[in-house]
């Protein structure tokens, strides 16, 4: 049971992560773009598709509407927050 929740989960996302990178650096070489307009672009969606995921479909995301962003957080939290930013 274990093994079924934390460790196949983590195989499958190293999986995908790897043949996502394989694709994403096969399809920079045919189309011949810029590797750092490839890598804007991507964030970009990546971050709508995850705050509109966020805010319109996830319960976390109700949490987030009522309490904050930051609710319950200490300064030890963040310690980390600000010196990565």
């Amino acid at each position: 049971r274990t093994l079924a929740a934390g460790v196949v989960p983590i195989l499958i996302a190293s999986f995908i992560s790897g043949l996502a990178g394989a694709i994403s650096q096969k399809s920079l070489e045919n189309m011949r773009c810029n590797a750092y307009v490839f890598s804007m672009e991507l964030s970009f969606f990546s971050l709508v598709i995850m705050t509109t995921t966020l805010l319109l479909g996830s319960p976390d995301g109700k949490k987030l509407r009522t309490s904050g962003f930051s609710k319950g957080w200490t300064w030890k939290t963040w310690i980390p927050v600000v010196t990565n930013a």
